[in-house]
């Protein structure tokens, strides 16, 4: 066995080890952390996996879903999460899982003073969304905003 996991890819499998250096920010400028695409890095066709690194104070956007069904994995740090009509706010805990249903709005934010590391994986691979379109002070979901399809923030 070799000492070090290495990149490689064959007909029949990938291996690929992820690195922050490669991580890039989501092309929507109301997502603040970056990100490690691994559908391009794996080459997966039937469903959707990134690697998002959270420093101190950032968050995504107020999202969800009309088919992409989804599930996190907190790698590392404890997440928090903001979910619902009702914005409760949770707690997620290293090595924890979180799998809201399709249409259940949620926000993932990092209030502590430590980097979070989320594994994010949804199916199908759709690229299709419905974003809160205005925040307060707080990067919180404002009362004034609304759902908007993802199209409206490129």
């Amino acid at each position: 066995m070799a000492d070090q996991a290495m990149d490689q890819t064959t007909d029949e499998y990938s291996v690929y080890v992820p690195d922050k250096d490669d991580a890039e920010g989501f092309p929507i400028d109301i997502d603040d952390p970056v990100q490690v695409n691994l559908i391009e890095e794996t080459g997966m066709e039937s469903m959707r996996a990134r690697l998002w690194y959270f420093e101190p104070g950032e968050k995504v956007s107020y999202h969800y879903h009309h088919e992409q069904e989804e599930i996190f994995y907190v790698v590392q740090g404890t997440g928090q999460v903001v979910v619902g009509e009702d914005q409760e706010e949770i707690e997620v805990p290293e090595g924890g899982f979180f799998r809201p249903e399709t249409t259940t709005p949620r926000q993932l934010r990092n209030d502590s003073d430590e980097e979070v590391v989320w594994l994010i994986i949804g199916a199908p691979p759709e690229v299709e969304a419905k974003i809160w379109d205005t925040y307060d002070e707080a990067g919180q979901p404002a009362d004034d905003g609304e759902f908007k399809d993802l199209d409206h923030f490129f």
